[in-house]
C-alpha cells in the first residue's frame, strides 16, 4: 500500500511538471521564457500544449477502455481538466501581463503584419479583448455607435488599455478621437 501511495504521488508530481497550461510546469517555463520570448506567443504556445496534452491523455484513456478494458478515471478527469482549463489559464496569464504585452506590441508596430478585424459591440470592455492581441497581427475593432460604424485601431486600443482597461470600446474611441483632435 505504501508503495502504491509513493508511485501515485510521484506520478502526480511528474504530471504537474509538464510544461502545459494550467500545470505548474507551464508556470515555471513562463517565468523563465518571459525574459526571452514575446509574452503573448509564449502564452499561446503553453496553452496549445495544454490542450494537446489533454487531448492525448483523453485518447490514451479511451484506448485503455476500448482495447485493454481498463477504465482510468483519474486520467479522464485530468485530461478533461487540461482541455477545459487551458484557455482560461491562457486568458488569465495574458490579463496579468497586460502591460508587457502592450509594450511589446507598441514597440513592434513598425513591422508590417496582417490586420485582423474584429466586430464587437460598443459596450465591450477593453480587457475582454486582450486575447485578440496574442496573434502575430495588427488588430482593429469595429463597432456601431449611434448608428455609425467606428473603428478603433491597435495603437488607440493599446493606449486606452494601458490607461483604463475597464473602459468600454466606444468610450476608448471617444477619448482617442478627442485626444487626436486636441493635437
Amino acid at each position: 500500500m505504501l508503495r502504491n501511495i509513493i508511485v501515485t504521488n510521484a506520478s502526480m508530481l511528474l504530471l504537474n511538471l509538464i510544461p502545459a497550461l494550467p500545470l505548474d510546469g507551464a508556470q515555471m517555463i513562463f517565468s523563465i521564457g518571459y525574459y526571452f520570448f514575446p509574452v503573448a506567443r509564449l502564452v499561446f504556445a503553453l496553452s496549445a500544449l495544454g490542450i494537446v496534452t489533454g487531448i492525448s491523455g483523453f485518447l490514451l484513456a479511451l484506448y485503455g477502455i476500448a482495447f485493454e478494458r481498463i477504465l482510468n478515471c483519474s486520467l479522464l478527469i485530468i485530461s478533461i481538466y487540461l482541455i477545459v482549463s487551458a484557455k482560461r489559464a491562457s486568458n488569465t496569464l495574458l490579463t496579468e501581463n497586460i502591460l508587457t504585452i502592450v509594450q511589446e506590441r507598441m514597440h513592434d508596430m513598425s513591422n508590417i503584419r496582417r490586420i485582423e478585424h474584429y466586430r464587437v459591440s460598443a459596450d465591450t470592455l477593453l480587457y475582454e479583448l486582450i486575447p485578440c492581441l496574442k496573434h502575430n497581427a495588427n488588430v482593429c475593432f469595429s463597432f456601431l455607435r449611434e448608428g455609425k460604424a467606428n473603428v478603433l485601431e491597435e495603437e488607440a486600443f493599446c493606449c486606452a488599455l494601458l490607461k483604463t482597461p475597464s473602459l468600454s470600446i466606444s468610450h476608448a474611441y471617444a477619448d482617442w478621437t478627442e485626444m487626436q483632435r486636441k493635437k
